[in-house]
């Protein structure tokens, strides 16, 4: 019963819930040499001090807090009425205690002398009282020695819990003294430290991340501009060759190669033509310029006789001249390609000069006429 007793002590000890009675008796027992179970009481206030972390804070309503707080405004005349009432009634208790004493102290002056005492018995007196005092402090020295000396240590006496007030008053604990639980801060502080670290590695991993997916970015748009550079110029040369790129889907397309005369030694060009289609492409360089009244035509001349291909005026940026309406004539038969200056109306037979000629492959070209 007695260890009953005990541990029920230790846990109201630990939550702070013992009574006056049972700390004075509790106290008493530890002072005497009473033996505790070891490590009980530390784990009790470890698991005590946790019970706030756990608990939910209730905030009380906005209300309530406004009803109190008007309370506390009114209740503030009333206590300043009070302690001025309070400093008034101890000016006067002090004012009468001064008034009393002054009085007393008339009185002891005005008591009549004894006429009859002598200064020897008055010596006598005070000789005979002071032996009574030493004899009475030499008693007082001797028995404190005594009780010293026959000083017996007591035994521990067995706890009577009262288990009926253990949760009905408030703790009392020694005045200045508070639970620390060291274990408990240092495990927050290791946690604080722990999860700053954690913060920091995040933070820089973060950072790192980003400044790679940056770098991505920035080659991706470079990448990016250089297809885009790349597709606009398969696309230009898509367009500026579309007719040339198509007219090759002919299966019998022939080559005419176009050497410049003496008027222009540094011109060239090439005739593509299908016979099949009666169609052809024509590419031309370095043409000089003729006067506004003039143009270029084409001739193909076939057992002496010059059928026209059209009339035609160079520009910058002409890469191939389409060419229609080919005459039927069998390829042959075809003696010579060439190209004059002719009037801007057009001629019915070549009577300009030539700026270019050239043959199909094995065939003889005519005398050129001019």
């Amino acid at each position: 019963m007695a260890d009953q007793a005990i541990h029920e002590m230790i846990s109201a000890f630990a939550a702070g819930c013992m009574d006056q009675e049972n700390y004075k008796q509790f106290k008493n027992y530890i002072r005497s040499g009473g033996e505790l179970p070891e490590g009980e009481l530390g784990e009790l206030q470890n698991v005590v001090s946790l019970v706030p972390s756990i608990l939910d804070l209730e905030k009380p309503d906005a209300e309530l807090k406004e009803k109190v707080a008007k309370r506390l405004i009114s209740l503030q005349d009333e206590i300043k009425k009070k302690i001025k009432e309070k400093k008034e009634r101890l000016t006067n208790e002090f004012t009468g205690l001064t008034e009393e004493s002054a009085r007393h102290k008339t009185r002891d002056d005005d008591k009549p002398a004894d006429h009859f005492a002598t200064d020897i018995h008055r010596a006598n007196f005070t000789h005979d009282e002071k032996k009574i005092a030493d004899s009475k402090e030499n008693e007082t020295r001797v028995r404190k020695s005594d009780e010293s000396k026959q000083y017996v240590k007591p035994k521990p006496q067995p706890i009577g819990f009262q288990t009926q007030t253990q949760f009905q008053k408030a703790p009392q604990l020694p005045q200045g003294t508070k639970p620390v639980n060291s274990k408990l801060y240092m495990g927050m502080w290791i946690g604080s430290s722990t999860l700053l670290v954690i913060l920091i590695i995040f933070i820089f991993y973060f950072l790192k991340i980003t400044a790679e997916l940056e770098t991505k970015v920035n080659t991706l748009t470079v990448q990016n501009n250089e297809l885009r550079n790349q597709l606009l110029v398969a696309n230009k040369f898509i367009t500026d060759y579309s007719d040339f790129v198509d007219f090759f889907n002919y299966k019998d397309v022939k080559l005419v190669n176009l050497a410049g005369s003496e008027l222009s030694l540094l011109s060239s060009g090439k005739l593509f033509i299908s016979f099949e289609a009666r169609e052809g492409l024509l590419k031309l360089n370095d043409l000089p310029s003729l006067s506004s009244d003039q143009a270029y035509q084409l001739w193909l001349v076939s057992r002496g006789q010059s059928y026209s291909l059209g009339l035609f005026l160079p520009k910058p940026g002409d890469k191939y001249l389409k060419i229609k309406n080919i005459p039927p004539v069998p390829e042959n038969d075809v003696d010579l390609v060439r190209i004059t200056n002719e009037n801007k109306a057009g001629a019915e037979i070549p009577q300009g000069n030539t700026y270019l000629f050239g043959t199909f492959a094995g065939s003889t070209p005519q005398q050129r006429r001019r």
